[in-house]
């Protein structure tokens, strides 16, 4: 028993990993609107939610419940369009605040679409098959530009894995590549960042730890 009670104790110390949520935003806390740096009454701290728009000539669209284009969302609810209102284009968030990372692998996901209207005016009918290219950095920690067919992938759910070594804090970004006068651009919701991932030595640990339970309960 004794034997046995010390193995369980190595694998409490060890510890079974708990993903916590480092960073989650998916804007159903937003106030639906527009947000600028072109328009001096547009305000850039995007309402009810941890971003806001940077960039000299960027823009973005809040699009959620009451937006005449709700559609576009598709299931997440709410999002952000890229675009901006007047398709300016070039739209780019960042983090009001920068996240604080720890040591560990992390788990970094969000739905990406893209949009356009077919004869490019506000008037016409809604089509999310427009190909929407984005960057989206961490800075020191990932920068990666992504681009999803919206007609044979609407919604895509990306997701991505990096590794932080030291205490880091740093802001998230989104910036549209995809843009134009056009009116087309990148959908971008459900925004989450989740640690940790177990490491390869603390698996290493606990199957050991594991395996030597089930032999000391065989012996006995």
């Amino acid at each position: 028993m004794r034997n046995i009670g010390t193995v369980l104790g190595m694998l409490v110390l060890a510890g079974l990993p708990v993903l916590a949520t480092t960073f989650s935003e998916d804007f159903s806390g937003g106030v639906v609107g527009y947000y600028s740096h072109l328009d001096p009454n547009a305000p850039t701290v995007l309402t009810g939610t941890q971003f806001q728009v940077v960039g000299a000539n960027s823009a973005v669209d809040l699009i959620g419940a009451g937006d005449p284009y709700l559609d576009l969302c598709g299931p997440s609810g709410s999002c952000i369009d890229t675009t901006g209102g007047g398709g300016n284009g070039r739209g780019m968030l960042e983090t009001i605040n920068a996240i604080l990372f720890t040591p560990g692998s992390y788990t970094f996901s969000f739905n990406l679409s893209g949009w356009s209207h077919n004869d490019g005016t506000e008037q016409s009918p809604l089509l999310n098959t427009q190909s929407a290219t984005i960057r989206v950095q961490i800075a020191g920690l990932f920068d990666e530009t992504f681009t999803v067919d919206g007609a044979n992938n609407p919604y895509a759910p990306i997701v991505r894995y990096f590794t932080v070594a030291s205490p880091t804090s740093a802001k998230l970004s989104f910036t549209d590549q995809s843009g134009s006068a056009g009116y087309a651009g990148a959908i971008v919701s459900d925004i989450l960042i989740v640690d940790p991932v177990p490491e390869p030595s603390t698996l290493a640990f606990l199957a050991t730890g594991l395996v030597s339970l089930g032999w000391l309960r065989r012996r006995r």
